[in-house]
């Protein structure tokens, strides 16, 4: 029974005369996978175990991660890099209003803010220093709505040194 897909956990217990009692504990999918490259959407659990995909999300509070690589997702296996999932689900909890992440292989992980009416991408990458990257993105939202800046992305990847881009036209002009 513990090696059926979607099974976390088995406890066997018996008991004379012939008493047998079986608890099995399923893992619960969080997050449905869909990786663009190949069209195929899997459920993945809190630890990043993918479960087979069995229809369309019901629950409130469902993570949806869109992942532009072409790999292979196989029931069983974990989704790699293996924090990856508790990172999207430690955004999700600090960010009530977002609950779609992008995953690039060589980005990392993503999200669009929306501020206002308008919306850009940030750039997260790792789970690396995501307590600070998290506090960062909040200040410097804050900052750039105080100030009127409408960014065309921001990346706090480093979060020691976040950047913003400006669009075309914006930038402050410099003197000689």
């Amino acid at each position: 029974v513990a090696q059926l897909q979607g099974v976390k956990a088995v406890r066997v217990r018996c008991r004379l005369p012939a008493s047998v009692a079986i608890e099995v504990t399923e893992r619960e999918p969080i997050a449905l996978w869909h990786v663009e490259g190949i069209g195929q959407e899997s459920w993945v659990d809190e630890e990043g175990t993918i479960l087979p995909y069995a229809g369309d999300p019901q629950a409130p509070g469902t993570i949806f991660v869109i992942d532009s690589s072409a790999r292979q997702l196989q029931a069983g296996a974990k989704i790699q890099p293996t924090d990856l999932v508790q990172s999207a689900q430690r955004l999700a909890s600090v960010l009530p209003e977002t609950n779609v992440f992008y995953y690039h292989p060589v980005r990392g992980l993503s999200f669009l803010q929306k501020s206002g009416g308008d919306e850009w991408p940030v750039y997260v990458g790792t789970s690396e220093d995501l307590p600070r990257k998290i506090r960062v993105v909040e200040a410097l939202t804050g900052y750039l709505a105080a100030n009127d800046v409408r960014p065309t992305y921001v990346d706090v990847r480093t979060a020691s040194h976040p950047l913003y881009g400006q669009p075309p036209g914006k930038a402050k002009k410099k003197g000689n």
